[in-house]
């Protein structure tokens, strides 16, 4: 594990209810990797929350709940019999949000200007 992964397992995941504390360790180095999507925000300003719910039933679900400084906060929720299984799911659809809330929130880079286009070129400018 790395420093940096070490550094938000001690200070970001805050484990909820559901979670033995044996299983506390495991579970902050199965989300230790969400440092790399969270971005270069101060680790004050973002948490993550873990929760399980209906443990020892037929499908437990795994909650993750986390925010960015100036964005809306994301939930991710996964179900699977197997409780490692419903972590890894709830976390990767935790990256799938973060990785969208990223995309919309960069400029479209390379889009041409709505008066450049093959019909309407500017002065001296080839299209060939």
């Amino acid at each position: 594990m790395t420093a940096k992964q070490k550094k938000l397992s001690e200070l970001v995941v805050h484990i909820g209810a559901g979670f033995a504390a044996k299983e506390r360790p495991y579970v902050r180095e199965a989300l230790a990797s969400l440092q790399a999507h969270l971005g270069r925000t101060d680790d004050n300003d973002v948490g993550v929350q873990v929760s399980v719910q209906d443990r020892g039933r037929g499908e437990q679900r795994v909650t993750l709940r986390t925010g960015l400084p100036g964005r809306p906060p994301l939930i991710a929720i996964a179900a699977n019999v197997d409780l490692t299984r419903a972590l890894y799911e709830a976390k990767n659809e935790l990256v799938r949000q973060l990785d969208h809330q990223r995309i919309v929130r960069q400029p479209v880079l390379g889009r041409r200007r709505a008066d450049r286009t093959m019909r309407h070129p500017l002065a001296g400018t080839s299209y060939t």
